[in-house]
């Protein structure tokens, strides 16, 4: 019997470490491998959560650069990791709700916690911010991290501050599947494309903040695009939960940005595209127009229409294919994500 490791995957996140200035203890490693190579397919309660995590030294420095951060330390811990897991577990279930986990290695413990910016609808990411060190002098640079984030139940991206990066896909053959980056700005620029230009590129960044959480927070779904004056219910698209007054994101969302001081705006808006997640968590077909209007969800094709649809997969990505088949000139593209996180989004061939 043979008996084959990930003996590459080990070797090349120790030369990114190194390349990152990251010292880390060797028993502490082996027991991150361990809980890194268990978190694409994370379960808490039968409760799939797909977890950020931060990884570093001096990471309360390196945070001193990012305004309206909040860090939560939980936990000292051992220095050669053999309680990182049971640390793990009782943070990595806040990822869920926008949080960081983080790890910081200090000379005597592994110290563990959750890490957020807040920064507004338009804002970005903590990482992304601390990862901006352009303009600033290496010598001057006393931390060091590395975000693991989580792409689908197959893949991670595994990024350092000094542009280091690794993607980990533990798939036996190669797949081009998840150029995520790509879906999110595809969908993003024809979800506003119908809005006028004084405000697109202001919306632009808050959608694709949104869009960008999808990966964590959606568990399978079918997003439809179309022009604002769709029509529906109609003899495509009956069976749902249509919306006589669509909920109108980019109109929350910009009254979020301008109204500053004005907190029950953002609540609003953060309210309502939590609305929009749990829509797309729905079985069904969730509706956004190209003005930024949540139409509809819940919503199904008729059967007639998908008999003709061979493609390998099951019902929802028949599903997809069916509305890109259909040939209906109201209908700009159509994202779908798998339950296991592989994601893609086709724009209509009769816009392209």
């Amino acid at each position: 019997m043979i008996k084959i490791h990930y003996s590459a995957v080990k070797r090349r996140l120790k030369e990114l470490l190194k390349k990152e200035r990251i010292s880390v203890p060797n028993k502490f490693y082996e027991n991150f491998l361990k809980f890194v190579s268990k978190i694409c397919t994370y379960e808490e309660e039968s409760k799939k959560i797909r977890p950020t995590l931060v990884l570093g030294f001096n990471i309360r420095t390196a945070l001193e650069q990012v305004p309206n951060h909040y860090i939560l330390m939980t936990k000292e811990g051992k220095r050669d990791g053999s309680d990182l897991e049971k640390s793990m577990k009782a943070l990595v279930p806040f990822c869920n709700n926008g949080w960081f986990v983080y790890m910081d290695i200090k000379s005597n413990c592994i110290e563990y916690g959750l890490i957020r910016a807040f920064s507004g609808p338009k804002g970005l990411a903590v990482t992304e911010i601390l990862f901006d060190t352009d303009g600033i002098p290496e010598e001057l640079i006393d931390y060091g991290l590395i975000e693991i984030k989580v792409l689908s139940n197959f893949e991670m991206n595994i990024s350092g501050m000094r542009k280091n990066k690794l993607i980990i896909d533990f798939r036996f053959a190669n797949h081009d599947d998840s150029n995520h980056s790509n879906n999110y700005n595809s969908v993003v620029k024809d979800i506003t494309s119908g809005i006028s230009e004084t405000d697109r590129e202001t919306v632009d960044s808050i959608f694709t903040n949104l869009f960008q959480i999808t990966a964590q927070r959606v568990h399978g779904t079918i997003c439809l695009i179309v022009a604002s004056d769709y029509i529906f219910p109609n003899t495509f698209l009956s069976d749902g939960i249509w919306l006589k007054e669509p909920i109108n994101l980019t109109q929350k969302a910009l009254y979020a940005v301008r109204d500053k001081m004005d907190s029950i705006s953002s609540e609003m808006f953060y309210g309502l595209t939590g609305l929009l997640i749990e829509m797309m968590n729905v079985d069904g077909i969730t509706i956004i127009d190209n003005e930024g209007r949540v139409r509809g969800y819940n919503v199904f094709i008729n059967q007639s229409n998908l008999s003709e649809i061979k493609v390998s997969g099951g019902a929802r990505k028949r599903a997809a294919y069916a509305l890109l088949a259909s040939g209906d000139p109201k209908i700009i593209g159509v994202y779908f994500q798998s339950q296991d996180g592989n994601a893609f989004y086709e724009r209509m061939r009769v816009n392209e």
